[in-house]
């Protein structure tokens, strides 16, 4: 959720992660609140329309995640601040759950993306599995 001291109106908009990206195509989806006086103001309603999510995509009986367990982009401060000299402008972690930030500048969010493929058979992981307990 986004704070300013404009004095905006509160709304909140469902959207595409990716800008631009239509939502019936999109396989992250983003509840993102504007308007807020401040970021406790912010931080209550992000978690008010986080409940009411999970409780409606519970009640559709359709599995969504919140961020609970998702990785979390980890950049530095450091890197953080390299990105904004590369980009001119401000830069935050993207991060898989609630979030609150100011919206003045409007920030960009940086993120990293690992996707592993597995080459074992999956005998080796069963194996690796069981010896795990």
């Amino acid at each position: 959720m986004a704070f300013n001291s404009c004095g905006l109106q509160p709304r909140i908009t469902l959207c595409s992660k990716k800008k631009g990206f239509p939502i019936k195509d999109a396989e992250e989806l983003v509840l993102r609140g504007d308007g807020y006086s401040s970021e406790e103001e912010a931080r209550i309603a992000g978690e008010q329309v986080r409940d009411a999510a999970i409780l409606a995509f519970a009640r559709l009986h359709i599995g969504a995640d919140f961020g609970n367990f998702a990785p979390k982009s980890c950049f530095t401060n450091a890197g953080l601040q390299m990105l904004e000299k590369q980009t001119g402008t401000r830069i935050l972690n993207d991060v898989h759950c609630l979030m609150t930030f100011e919206t003045d500048p409007p920030p960009q969010f940086a993120t990293s993306e690992v996707n592993a493929i597995l080459t074992k058979g999956p005998e080796k992981f069963i194996q690796a599995f069981r010896l795990s307990f």
